[in-house]
């Protein structure tokens, strides 16, 4: 499935290539119903990633992060996370699996909407 490429309102997604298969799922559930969504599928070998990545989180209408401790792991989407968050970009997060957040980032991300997939982790672990 292609990543939104037109110039109307859409959602920027954060996560982890070892996350897809969840992730792409739920891209098309979204994109089902109307929602359109950009992530990194589109990119090429010569594109300038992290300015091509800056301006799609500068121009989205709202951003979604996968969180999991593949993601957390990742330098790229620590950094989209924080530059979506200090551009006050409307948020949400998805909880692919169990993760321990950082200090840093339970405070950061302590009052956005939050998700998680399945019956694969329970709420109350994610908070403690």
């Amino acid at each position: 499935m292609a990543s939104y490429s037109g110039l109307g309102k859409y959602a920027f997604v954060s996560y982890s290539h070892k996350n897809a298969g969840v992730v792409l799922d739920v891209i098309n559930r979204l994109t089902s119903r109307g929602v359109h969504i950009w992530y990194d599928e589109n990119l090429g070998p010569s594109d300038e990633y992290i300015e091509v990545i800056a301006e799609k989180v500068e121009k989205s209408d709202f951003f979604i992060a996968f969180l999991s401790e593949d993601s957390l792991s990742s330098r790229y989407c620590r950094d989209e996370i924080r530059f979506a968050y200090e551009s006050g970009k409307d948020m949400m997060i998805i909880y692919v699996d169990r993760c321990e957040l950082s200090a840093g980032y339970k405070m950061m991300l302590n009052g956005v909407q939050s998700f998680t997939l399945g019956n694969k982790i329970e709420k109350e672990s994610i908070d403690k």
